[in-house]
């Protein structure tokens, strides 16, 4: 089962995101705070990082999370964004 890590969560992240991993295809943990070098190790053990605009992806935090893989490692990271209803 891959497992997903969400920063800087929001309610409306993890209704949504519950609601689409109903059949409990992916195992996901979802952190309110921001990912920075001083949180990237809740990543640990993650396949995919979810992250959002307010998010640190500099080049340190990035190394970071090639660094704390064990087994296995971080094989995505991936940009969520917030979608006004008009925009659909």
């Amino acid at each position: 089962m891959k497992k997903i890590v969400f920063f800087d969560a929001k309610d409306y992240d993890i209704q949504s995101f519950d609601k689409a991993n109903e059949g409990g295809e992916y195992e996901i943990k979802y952190y309110e705070t921001r990912l920075s070098m001083d949180t990237v190790s809740l990543a640990k053990g993650a396949d995919v990082v979810c992250v959002f605009v307010n998010d640190d992806v500099g080049a340190d935090v990035i190394d970071a999370l090639c660094d704390i893989g064990d087994a296995q490692a971080i094989t995505m990271l991936i940009l969520r964004e917030l979608m006004e209803e008009s925009m659909l």
